[in-house]
């Protein structure tokens, strides 16, 4: 009790609005227990307030009915909308506090079937996940722990209550809950917890995309995610769930390296596709949409000044982690973008040393011919290829319009559907294109008929070994100039070919262990068996690389893989 009192007093200095959230609280269940009922603060409000760490929310366990606490809050502003479920939402101010009735529950198919009220606490405490998720709290700062959950938060350790392997079968993304525990204070698995996560992972593949990456993400705002991402590897936690795997896998490796819009942004490169429907705000859509394109995008084509004068240095570079995270052997241009950036003559357009009404009166008021000069003009200074003075702005202007500079590429009714899904503020730089074989390598309308088809490829019989181009040429540096002998650009042609001959192997393989980990049961499988899921998940294994990375199909069309 004394220790209790200290925790309340140290809540008060270390953060006044809480310390009043968390006393009304009190007050709340004070209020219930004058009433005759049984009432507790319960959850991770105990165990953060315990612990003396900040809290979001404060939940009330009661055996009064839903209907019963509505009555005695009347004169409060209250949310019912899962009456039904035994809860409802009290709010006060800027507080609410969820008050939900003592209660066990029944689960098919991973979901909540049926709800039985309860009139004792522990009957409560028991269908919870973990020990120390499930510690209560009285109005006079009892603690009242029935599962050693103190003890636990002593030992830090996260263990499940009960049979583990029955509570993440009923509801698998306690899986993800525990390993949020362990992502937020750096706590250990329980042995016998781990091992029934890894008994009950298959469960998994039960959740929707919406609850894998909303537990996932909260996972990855924690101090300790990339300890949790271990956990997840080192017990392959998500072995029915490749793309997943694959993620996890890539971050790790990344994980300090990335900000968390882009640990979600190589997800969806990984899926091939941003998931709508996943928890994200607009906001969040919106620029891991940009993110998306821009990285496929400079992953074939080279920055030049254009393009970061229109995209913004931390935008590209941004797009260039998420690259160099995908892809080990894709060659950054994080120092060519800070390198223009740094010396870019101008950052907005208006800076131009030439006004519309000049334009206006050199195009002779054509308006439909203003935009095109001003463009050109443009993109020739922030080039360097011309000062940003104003005689010079004006010489440059009747050149361009009299065509004795070369005109700027109009779209095309083909070019804009073949980049339809891009992002409207990138249109300015689609034409950048790689040296040598870029032509080949851009090709945004064959990728997209790939989704349609790519189950229907079929792997060859004798795959190239992996190790068999180890002989390869170097990538040409990024600032070197094109080839101008014919031979010489074969030669080079062919020398990427084969590195990416390479890369290609290179993810196959690893892409294919992580396949072949999932299959069930497979070495009680016969050879025969075996042969016949080896093929089919080297076929998975093929589609999903060739959906995912236009480059591949390259490879495909000339019957290189």
């Amino acid at each position: 009790m004394e220790e209790t009192n200290l925790k309340l007093e140290a809540l008060k200095h270390r953060n006044y609005d809480m310390y009043r959230y968390f006393k009304r609280g009190l007050e709340i269940i004070s209020i219930l227990k004058s009433k005759m009922f049984e009432a507790y603060i319960v959850g991770g409000a105990v165990r953060d307030f315990i612990l003396n760490i900040d809290f979001n929310d404060i939940d009330i366990a009661t055996n009064a009915t839903p209907e019963e606490v509505k009555q005695i809050f009347s004169n409060l502003e209250i949310d019912d909308h899962y009456s039904h479920l035994g809860s409802i939402t009290i709010k006060e101010n800027d507080f609410s506090y969820e008050i939900t009735t003592f209660r066990n529950e029944e689960y098919v198919k991973c979901k909540i079937n049926d709800v039985h009220y309860s009139k004792k606490l522990v009957e409560d405490v028991i269908r919870r996940d973990f020990t120390i998720n499930a510690l209560a709290i009285t109005p006079n700062l009892t603690i009242v722990d029935l599962v050693d959950g103190q003890k636990d938060l002593e030992r830090k350790v996260v263990k499940v209550i009960g049979s583990g392997k029955r509570r993440f079968k009923d509801d698998p993304s306690r899986i993800l809950r525990g390993l949020n525990l362990v992502a937020k204070f750096g706590y250990t698995l329980d042995s016998n917890t781990a091992k029934a996560m890894r008994k009950t992972k298959i469960y998994l593949k039960e959740l929707s995309d919406y609850k894998l990456i909303t537990n996932m993400k909260k996972i990855l705002s924690e101090k300790y995610g990339l300890k949790a991402l271990k956990v997840i590897d080192d017990n392959n936690i998500f072995k029915f769930l490749p793309n997943y795997s694959y993620w996890v896998r890539l971050l790790i490796k990344n994980y300090r390296k990335l900000e968390l819009i882009e640990k979600m942004t190589l997800l969806y490169r990984i899926m091939g596709n941003i998931l709508e429907n996943s928890g994200h705000t607009k906001e969040e859509i919106t620029k891991m949409r940009r993110l998306f394109e821009l990285s496929q995008h400079i992953t074939v084509n080279l920055v030049d000044p254009m393009m970061v004068f229109t995209v913004g240095k931390e935008e590209l570079l941004s797009a260039d982690r998420i690259c160099k995270a995908y892809n080990h052997r894709y060659r950054s241009q994080k120092r060519n973008i800070k390198k223009y950036d740094k010396k870019l003559p101008i950052r907005k357009e208006n800076e131009l040393e030439i006004s519309t009404i000049e334009v206006t009166e050199i195009v002779n008021g054509d308006n439909s011919k203003i935009s095109y000069v001003m463009s050109g003009l443009l993109s020739l200074v922030v080039n360097r290829e011309i000062d940003n003075q104003n005689t010079i702005l004006k010489e440059y202007a009747y050149k361009i319009l009299s065509s004795q500079y070369p005109k700027p590429q109009e779209d095309t009714d083909n070019n804009q559907d073949e980049t339809k899904t891009q992002n409207k503020h990138f249109s300015k730089f689609f034409s950048h294109k790689r040296k040598n074989d870029d032509d080949d390598f851009d090709d945004e309308a064959e990728e997209t008929k790939l989704y349609d088809k790519v189950y229907e490829e079929v792997v060859d019989e004798e795959p190239v070994k992996f190790d068999a181009w180890d002989q390869l040429s170097k990538e040409n540096e990024l600032e070197e100039e094109p080839t101008k002998n014919n031979e010489t650009n074969d030669s080079a042609f062919s020398a990427n070919l084969l590195q990416l001959q390479n890369e290609y192997m290179e993810d196959f393989k690893q892409l294919y262990q992580i396949y072949l980990k999932g299959i069930k049961n497979y070495e009680q499988m016969s050879n025969f068996e075996k042969e016949m899921k080896e093929a089919e998940i080297k076929l998975q294994v093929k589609a999903f690389l060739l959906s995912t990375n236009s480059k591949y199909k390259l490879l495909e069309e000339r019957k290189l893989i």
